[in-house]
């Protein structure tokens, strides 16, 4: 149900783009409510569902968030019958990172050489002795080591959070490119209703882990060991992340990964 109708409302919807936030905001504090907005200006749609009750997109059109926002009054947001979206600024790239250690080895090549001596015994035969002597030569040979590691760069925010003991409903929209460790359109803690709604491409990705410590290097032989990393934090619910009640309908799912 609607509630109730606003001069904004009867103006339509280019005059309220017009009015712009400034103007809605100053509706809200004499206390009218306002049902319909135009989407692409997400700070009125912020304002709208801080607002509460209803709020209706009135045309065709994308909404793209700079933050997440948080829920924390009852509120349902309808795209009202035309094709609207909520977006993120999710991005995923891959960073390559090649390093190289050049460093001097010690290598040493033992030789042997013998020389054969020979001399007269006491009884005037002759005879043959061998002396073995090791000559050992050091150099330094130059080593390379290569290492290429390659890491996922995640930036972006989620969508929606929903506070606890609170109720959002969201109706007829598409809602994607929310990316956060859980839930990259949807962080629910509250009670959550979904309708002839599309979650595509939101995605949920967990921190990296702490890089572990060096091995140490030695000239001759092998060198020690390096420490251990540390965990990341795991990534849960691309789409959605539900800690309270959730009920989904006639809704779709695309291309969402944690």
């Amino acid at each position: 149900m609607f509630i109730r109708e606003t001069m904004a409302q009867r103006l339509g919807a280019a005059a309220r783009r017009a009015l712009g936030c400034a103007a809605f905001l100053a509706a809200l504090a004499q206390g009218l409510a306002q049902t319909a907005i135009p989407p692409g200006d997400p700070a009125l749609l912020e304002a709208a569902l801080k607002a509460g009750g209803e709020v209706v997109f009135d045309e065709d059109g994308t909404t793209t968030l700079t933050k997440t926002l948080v829920i924390s009054t009852n509120v349902i947001l309808d795209g009202g019958g035309h094709e609207v979206t909520v977006s993120g600024q999710a991005s995923l790239t891959t960073a390559t990172n090649i390093s190289t250690n050049v460093f001097n080895r010690e290598v040493c090549i033992t030789n042997q050489v013998v020389t054969n001596i020979v001399t007269t015994n006491i009884f005037g035969f002759l005879e043959t002795n061998q002396v073995v002597t090791n000559i050992v030569v050091c150099i330094d040979v130059p080593s390379t080591n290569i290492s290429t590691n390659v890491t996922i760069v995640a930036e972006g925010f989620g969508l929606f959070s929903v506070s606890p003991n609170v109720q959002f409903t969201l109706r007829n929209l598409t809602l994607t490119k929310g990316l956060r460790s859980k839930g990259g359109a949807v962080f629910n803690r509250g009670t959550l209703t979904a309708s002839n709604c599309d979650f595509n491409g939101n995605y949920a990705v967990g921190t990296n882990g702490r890089a572990g410590a060096n091995g140490t290097y030695s000239q001759h032989g092998v060198g020690g060991d390096g420490g251990g990393g540390g965990a990341g934090e795991g990534a849960q619910g691309g789409a959605i992340h539900n800690l309270g009640t959730a009920v989904v309908q006639q809704s779709r799912f695309l291309t969402n990964a944690a």
